[in-house]
């Protein structure tokens, strides 16, 4: 039964939909299908009967996945899903039905049922911790009204329409509506750090022209109904109205206490719940992310079905050869013959042989590969986290992993898509200039000076409506108590108003009463009050759409003339218009605007987006400000070292052309040797169309001699989707080095994601941004990762992984994003690599025993191989090794290359290792066989003849010893910790071999192996000499080809390494502009460094080189008079260069 069948089923019998809620095998998704009506004190009016409908249910929530019942169930189902899981299970129940199966069927069941308890035992856990963690926030201690009385409750016997009682520093038990708060004005402050993450001071107010109540006991016996929208996860939308005594006050977010925000400044407020339980905003929040699929993990399910067709081919050889063996050899009559059994029905017997193969080379596929996999990127992600380079001091912030499951996609970034503001620039706006009645205004000191003049204005009292129009549109809330005094959700509104203040224009607040709000300013110490009446709140697709107007065509040349000046400097450029609206007019549009508020319907924000163009038309211009929001630091450096590694970098922004180039030319995100192409301001079709056609001809034909840059308007590419030349587009720009798209809105950031991810080639996509206009393409992207910037915390939330500066992102990829693909690439392969080897030996055993199905290893060894004898190197590998120093991966962006396109898990590697496989099973057990048929060891001294079982150990031995050297052969950063693992290992083998050896198993313990005793079996291997030769020598012979490759490998990488220092030499770089001062040359650095034989040496050497070419630049800079400002810039080249070096040796 599908998803909405289940749903007509369930809205027909609500008492079984409510049982599987409890049981958490369906999930509430908190929605309704019509407004949410809520009485408050659960008062009811005397004609109103139908109760049940506004049954909302209680506080109680429910983070935990699991219950009591549903738990088994619902984690087998989820543990099932895997392939490798279900393969087992199912050749377990084959292994059983068999009428004589070639191993014990416990010798399969047993490893299952280790990792699915492993597993199942760590998600019990984490859901108990969950349990408790919601047992105790349920029977929290709330005050509320019952019955006329405040009485005291647990949190979960909350219901809608409760008023509650909220201390100062203490967090919202729900989702409440505010009705009184003990200040001057009913408004009080909360933070919603635990929300969204932002930790600055929001004001939240009573509803407009709502009544001061004069104590709480006025609310004992309050009667009114609430209508509001029903439960949505977006936590700034909010809309619905509030009836009281037959007046009505329209609601919206700034009236809503959240669950999880901290009330502060207030005393005490006291609010009713509006949403409760499952329904409130911070858990519909909560929901697990879709999860993302990896490329390894891709890759993972292809090598899965390949070794599932390899089985299914050994198997059918084997069948071939058990017929041919019985018809050559018909006197052997002691073999397995399960042929009589089905009375000639041949399809039915050779369907039972084939599955007795398949039972016994089941172990093929890696059974604890998937908890290897999954330990590793676990533990990975911590030390993604714990990383102290990539720890921000200034704010006190690392860097946060919220997805393990994609670690290794860091290493596979083809595209990278970034935000500007806040990603690249700081996001600190300066106020600089601005532009008014015809002329340049410089802001520098405190003083206001006209462009190109040394005197400063003296009289500002003539620039009053710019002045009035900074100090009054905005949505600041002034806190004397708090250490920043504004409290601003806005950068750019922050510098307006530290603008105004410097100048002796000071905003002191807002004053709330019940019928007004009143914003009071000090204009040059004179005191000036404006009553606020609407704030038609900005949003991004409006300001696109809003129509300036009434100036005359000469002073919009000029004001466009500023406009483009300010935006090639890279500065943020808003611009200030007014109208006067009278009186009979606005009370046209406050009614207007007061039905569209109180409206509930899908269309209040058409309506209200209509209103709000009608009211901004026909403005009267006044100038337009000029704020400089500063590059990050080593933006740069940054930008030029993802090139170089390979990655093709899109800017997305919603600025105009001009700033976005100028801040591209600025951060090196355009290069000096860049082409640049223009596709903008296109309204024809046909026009467009041309264009594109004519663009891609050119980037064809001039793809080998010049290097692109591409710059698209969001107005032309909202014509290159609608009309579907997205094609077109993306083949343009796929030829192109940098992209640059101005002008954008959230969904086309998103769109233009989804294009380039939906290309041929399938590229890895990775976007990153800071602000809540950043999460579409953030969760579109392959990759998404999240700035820690001053626009909240949107993009984190969204974001796989998240840092605070731009700059960490060049460690994120070139080193952990190298480590975690390499590592895990590896483990992969190995995995892969070792059953093959294991299961081989199985099939060659196959014609020395007739093909009669028997199994090479005793029982102990299967179960065991995969768990406990192998496992525990790898995973150690998977988390330590390094291939290359993570030095010289920062530094050196070409070794990032070397992993892209998923080249480490390729058709040739993955052929390699299983070649290599293939000879390291043949050498193991074909030596062991011509061991046995020469005689040496067939007959021990005492007369007795070896067994079968002392056959299988023996080649056990081999292939363990051999996989173990393998990886052993492979690592580069051997250390501590995987010596201890191979201990480990072999402590587990021997542990395992004294045991069943020492000691003859009693009857009710062989139903778990096989009926062969492994008594004295070791003991005697380890009395012949010959064997332990024969062992030698074949893991000698076996490894010969691994070392070998080796050696070709490390000379092949120093050999290229050099071909392309003399290359770099002889022909200059396509980025060579870009490349920093301390990467020219850098292969003659790299030979001088390997003639020092002291570290101290080299640092103090290219101390004193920096210390000389400090001195000559100021010698030069005295003798040439040159400006303090250009020597100290110098200088601090000078310092970044040894503080490069300085790292560089460090490593």
């Amino acid at each position: 039964m599908n998803e909405p069948n289940l749903d007509k089923f369930l809205k027909k019998v609500p008492k079984l939909k409510n049982l599987f809620e409890k049981t958490g095998l369906i999930k509430n998704t908190g929605k309704s299908q019509e407004n949410r009506l809520i009485f408050i004190n659960n008062i009811y009016p005397d004609d109103f009967k139908d109760r049940k409908r506004i049954d909302y249910g209680n506080n109680r929530i429910r983070t935990s996945k699991y219950s009591l019942i549903s738990f088994l169930p619902k984690n087998l189902y989820e543990q099932f899903r895997r392939v490798a899981n279900f393969y087992f299970l199912v050749n377990i129940l084959i292994t059983f039905l068999l009428p004589e199966p070639p191993k014990n069927p416990f010798t399969s069941m047993i490893p299952l049922a280790m990792v699915v308890t492993f597993t199942a035992i760590k998600q019990a856990y984490e859901d108990f911790l969950r349990h408790q963690s919601d047992s105790e926030v349920n029977n929290d201690l709330v005050r509320v009204i019952k019955n006329g009385n405040f009485v005291n409750i647990k949190r979960k016997d909350i219901k809608c329409g409760d008023i509650i009682e909220v201390k100062v520093d203490n967090s919202f038990p729900c989702d409440m509506l505010l009705l009184h708060a003990q200040t001057e004005d009913g408004s009080c402050h909360v933070t919603t750090a635990n929300l969204d993450g932002e930790t600055n001071l929001k004001l939240r107010s009573l509803p407009k022209k709502f009544p001061l109540f004069k104590d709480k006991s006025e609310l004992i016996n309050l009667k009114g109904r609430i209508t509001c929208d029903k439960p949505n996860v977006d936590l700034y939308e909010f809309k619905g109205k509030l009836e009281i005594d037959n007046s009505k006050y329209f609601l919206s977010n700034e009236n809503l206490l959240l669950r999880g925000s901290t009330l502060k400044i207030a005393s005490v407020i006291y609010g009713c719940a509006i949403y409760t339980g499952k329904d409130t905003k911070l858990m519909l929040n909560s929901k697990f992310k879709a999860s993302k699929l990896s490329c390894i993990e891709r890759t993972l399910n292809k090598f899965i079905l390949f070794f599932l067709a390899l089985l299914f081919l050994y198997a059918t050889a084997c069948l071939f050869g058990s017929i041919i063996y019985k018809n050559l050899y018909t006197d052997h009559w002691y073999l397995r013959n399960i042929e009589p059994k089905f009375y000639g029905n041949k399809f039915l017997y050779y369907l039972i042989e084939v599955l007795f193969y398949l039972s016994l080379f089941s172990n093929i596929i890696p059974i604890s590969m998937y908890i290897s996999i999954e330990s590793q990127k676990f533990l990975g992600t911590k030390f993604f986290e714990w990383d102290i380079n990539m720890y921000d001091e200034n704010m006190d912030q690392p860097a946060k992993a919220n997805n393990s499951n994609i670690n290794e996609d860091l290493g596979q970034v083809e595209y990278l898509f970034t935000d500007k503001t806040g990603t690249l620039t700081e996001n600190e706006m300066i106020f600089r200039q601005f532009y008014l009645n015809g002329n340049i205004y410089d802001f520098k000191n405190g003083l206001v000076k006209k462009l190109g003049s040394d005197e400063p204005v003296k009289n500002l009292l003539e620039f009053e409506n710019f002045f009035l129009c900074l100090c009054l549109c905005h949505t600041v809330q002034v806190d004397y108590k708090a250490k920043e005094k504004y409290q601003a959700s806005s950068p750019d509104e922050y510098s307006f108003i530290i603008f105004c203040e410097k100048l002796g224009i000071v905003f002191k607040g807002d004053v709330r009463s019940f019928s007004s709000q009143i914003r009071s300013i000090d204009y040059f110490g004179q005191d000036l009050n404006y009553e606020l009446l609407h704030i038609l709140e900005f949003d991004s697709f409006r300001a696109e759409d809003s129509i300036l107007s009434k100036c005359t065509q000469n002073d919009s040349e000029n004001f466009l003339g500023a406009i483009n000046q300010f935006a090639n400097h890279g500065w943020r450029t808003l611009a200030m218009a007014y109208k006067t609206i009278e009186q009979k007019d606005y009370e046209f549009y406050d009614q207007l605007l007061k039905e569209a508020y109180n409206d509930l319907s899908e269309k209040r924000n058409e309506t209200l987006k209509t209103l709000f163009d009608t009211i901004e038309s026909n403005l009267d211009l006044i100038g337009c400000s000029a704020v400089e929001d500063r590059l990050q630091d080593d933006v740069s450096s940054t930008l030029v070292d993802l090139r170089r590694a390979g990655i093709k970098i899109w800017v997305l922004t919603g600025d105009k052309k001009e700033t976005a180039i100028n801040i591209s030319d600025s951060c090196k995100h355009f290069s000096p040797k860049m082409h640049k192409m223009f596709l903008t301001d296109f309204n024809d079709i046909n026009l467009l169309m041309d264009r594109l056609n004519s663009d891609l001809n050119y980037v064809k034909d001039h793809k080998n001699k010049k290097s692109f840059a591409y710059i698209i308007d969001g107005k032309t590419l909202s014509y290159v989707f609608k009309f579907e030349l997205g094609n077109n587009f993306r083949n343009i720009c796929l030829y192109c080095d940098a992209v640059l798209c101005c002008r954008m809105s959230p969904s086309q950031k998103a769109e233009v994601v989804k294009l380039v991810k939906e290309s041929k080639t399938k590229p890895i996509t990775c976007a990153i941004g800071d602000g809540a206009n950043d999460v579409s393409m953030i969760q579109e992207a392959h990759i998404g990762l999240g700035i820690f910037g001053k626009e909240g915390r949107h993009a984190v939330r969204s974001s796989d992984f998240a840092f605070a500066k731009f700059k960490h992102l060049k460690r994120a990829l070139l080193v952990h994003g190298y480590l975690f693909y390499s590592r895990l690439s590896t483990l992969v392969l190995y995995f892969f690599y070792k059953n093959l080897v294991f299961v081989n030996c199985q099939i060659f055993y196959a014609p020395t025993t007739g093909f009669s199905v028997q199994s090479l290893y005793h029982g102990i060894y299967m179960m065991f191989y995969n768990v406990f004898f192998t496992s525990f190197p790898i995973v150690i590998y998977g988390l330590l090794e390094q291939k290359i120093n993570i030095g010289k991966l920062e530094m050196d962006p070409k070794f990032y290359k070397t992993i892209r396109k998923n080249k480490l898990l390729s058709l040739f590697q993955f052929a390699k290792w299983n070649l290599l496989g293939f000879w390291h099973s043949l050498v193991a057990y074909y030596s062991t066989y011509f061991l046995y048929t020469g005689d040496l060891i067939s007959i021990a001294p005492n007369g007795q003849i070896s067994g079968e079982v002392q056959y299988g150990t023996i080649v056990f031995i081999q292939v363990l010893i051999i996989v173990h050297l393998k990886l052993f052969i492979e690592w580069k950063a051997i250390n501590l910790f995987a010596f201890t693992s191979y201990f480990m290992s072999l402590l587990a083998f021997v542990i395992y071999c004294i045991i069943p050896n020492s000691f003859i198993i009693p009857y009710p313990l062989t139903a778990f192996t096989e009926n062969q005793s492994l008594y004295w079996v070791f003991y005697k291997i380890l009395s012949y000499p010959s064997i332990w030769l024969c062992i030698f020598l074949s893991s000698s012979i076996a490894l010969i080809p691994d070392i070998l490759i080796h050696i070709f490998e490390n000379v092949f990488e120093e050999y290229k390494e050099k071909l392309n220092d003399k290359m770099a030499n002889r022909i200059k770089s396509k980025y060579l502009d870009d490349v920093p001062h301390y990467m020219n040359e850098q292969h003659k650095k790299r030979e001088k460094l390997k003639r020092r034989k002291s570290i101290n040496w080299k640092i103090q050497d290219k101390y004193n080189e920096s210390f000389k070419l400090s001195q000559s630049i100021n010698n030069q800079s005295n003798f040439q008079n040159k400006s303090d400002k250009t020597v100290n810039l110098e200088n601090s080249e000078i310092n970044e260069q040894f503080f490069r070096y300085h790292r560089e040796y460090r490593f």
